[in-house]
């Protein structure tokens, strides 16, 4: 079994090991999690140690162990492609999760996980270093490229083309054969029916709020 290091201790490395711990024939023992040098105030997370990077670098070794970078979308992706890039650097290489019923059947690259439950048609790809929730839908042929945060319940239609960096909110809808260009924010329940160019943002807003609290609300209807 592969020696895995997981960099990050936050809420994405949490889910994260869910996935490598929890499967029927593990590829990966989760044997440490890393963060960065100046954050020491964390001595474990998930029952297991917490090395800073310098520990990595001196004591785990890029030709014994695998690392999987576990961190968030901030600034469109931009923190986790810097980490992945740093590492790669160094020698490492990457784990990454895809549901068994997939494997074999589509591309993933390294340092990428797809959440149980995605649905993924035949022929996707999901570049390096890329999240694919629970709940979202790759179409056919669809190109999800590097440094991409897909969210649970979105819907990526058949022969897109997702460019790097790009962030696709929560239940939102991108129509087959669309490009959205690099470091595009697409917001949740979102529909892009054309090509976008790069860093464009598309967002819907928000449920208005009613006029009313939920007390006088609950007495003027009999549904709730």
């Amino acid at each position: 079994m592969k020696k895995l290091v997981v960099f990050g201790t936050g809420i994405n490395a949490q889910c994260a090991s869910c996935m490598f711990d929890n499967i029927d024939s593990p590829e990966y023992q989760i044997v440490a999690f890393c963060s960065d040098d100046e954050d020491e105030s964390i001595d474990s997370f998930c029952d297991r140690e917490v090395i800073s990077t310098k520990e990595l670098l001196d004591s785990f070794p890029p030709d014994q162990y695998f690392l999987f970078v576990a961190i968030g979308y901030h600034d469109m992706n931009s923190l986790r492609k810097e980490k992945f890039l740093y590492f790669k650097e160094k020698g490492y290489q990457f784990a990454s999760y895809l549901p068994s019923q997939f494997r074999g059947k589509i591309f993933i690259g390294e340092n990428s996980i797809v959440y149980d439950e995605a649905i993924v048609q035949p022929f996707a790809k999901v570049g390096a270093n890329c999240i694919v929730w629970g709940g979202a839908l790759l179409g056919h042929h669809c190109i999800i490229n590097d440094h991409c945060w897909i969210s649970g319940g979105a819907s990526i239609g058949g022969c897109a083309n997702i460019k790097e960096q790009v962030f696709i909110g929560l239940d939102s809808t991108i129509n087959e054969s669309v490009v959205v260009g690099e470091r595009t924010l697409v917001g949740a329940k979102a529909y892009v029916s054309k090509c976008t160019n790069p860093e464009s943002v598309m967002i819907e807003k928000s449920t208005l709020i009613h006029r009313l609290g939920v007390s006088d609300f609950l007495k003027l209807t009999k549904f709730f």
